[in-house]
């Protein structure tokens, strides 16, 4: 069965891995649809939809994955970081999460031709700096 790579688990738990390098955190929440609309109505309006919201108050940090030329997030992640993020970290943050969408958009949905994804994976550090 065909899963759009966004939504699918796999990926989520990837891009928490992914992260655990950028931002030390506690633990991660894969966000139900609800949660996902709910929190894609906090962002700010603006023609840009909200890769990333920080709750610092909370300390969690909540990163959105979209399906190509979608506007609303299709899957997303919500993480209790273990300290204050910087403007530097969410910067880092908002720039990696800009690059794994862009991978999303490049990639077949799951787990078709997981070869590419594999690929763009290799490089996905690099392409956020």
């Amino acid at each position: 069965m065909v899963t759009p790579r966004a939504k699918h688990p796999a990926t989520l738990r990837e891009l928490s891995r992914n992260l655990e390098y950028v931002v030390p955190f506690e633990t991660y929440n894969i966000l139900t649809e609800q949660e996902l609309f709910l929190l894609s109505r906090e962002s700010p309006s603006t023609s840009v939809p909200a890769r990333i919201i920080f709750d610092k108050s909370s300390r969690s940090l909540s990163l959105f994955a979209f399906e190509p030329r979608e506007t609303t997030p299709s899957g997303g992640l919500k993480i209790t970081v273990l300290r204050d993020l910087n403007a530097v970290d969410l910067k880092f943050c908002k720039d990696f999460s800009r690059v794994f969408n862009s991978d999303l958009a490049s990639a077949p949905p799951f787990p078709e031709n997981n070869e590419l994804w594999v690929t763009l994976q290799q490089s996905r550090f690099a392409r956020a700096i």
